[in-house]
């Protein structure tokens, strides 16, 4: 009976649309994952005390098709912008700045112009070059249309606010 249960429940959990979850990884490891696989790269940057990114960890994060389509076409970075230890990228040392409070990681501050504001979002080329920040919490529908605007690179002829007065 019990190995009944058990299979019943595994063939639920296979068949319920559960995603699969998302596949973070680091800014030190994405040059060498860049050059096995290229594809462009999401660079979520975070803090721990951050409320809005816990609220998009929950909610957008968790969003089935997001997850797949993040999964598919980008690489993940999740990069805490208080990050203590040396970060290599790009052949530079990106080291822990103690400033006000807490500090921050110079990675996050570069990567985003001096505008340390969380959650943001950075959109990376295969060539690792920077295309976009954008700032701010996003949920499943705005985070969709910005996934929509970098891969199929539209960015490349359309501001995004033209971009979103065309939907």
């Amino acid at each position: 009976m019990k190995l009944f249960f058990g299979i019943l429940v595994v063939g639920f959990m296979g068949f319920s649309g559960i995603a699969q979850p998302l596949s973070w990884g680091s800014m030190s490891d994405i040059e060498k994952t860049q050059a096995n696989n290229p594809k462009k790269v999401l660079v979520y940057v975070t803090t721990a005390w951050c409320g809005w990114c816990t609220k998009m960890n929950a909610n957008t994060f968790t969003d089935a098709e997001i997850i797949s389509y993040l999964n598919s076409n980008f690489h993940l970075v999740k990069l805490d912008a208080e990050e203590k230890d040396t970060i290599l990228f790009k052949d530079y040392e990106f080291k822990f700045v103690k400033a006000g409070r807490r500090g921050y990681n110079d990675l996050a501050y570069s990567i985003l112009d001096g505008k340390l504001s969380y959650p943001s979002l950075v959109f990376l080329d295969e060539k690792l070059d920077r295309i976009s920040i954008a700032p701010g919490y996003r949920d499943a529908t705005d985070l969709t249309q910005l996934l929509d605007f970098v891969s199929k690179e539209i960015y490349k002829s359309k501001s995004w606010e033209e971009y979103q007065k065309g939907k």
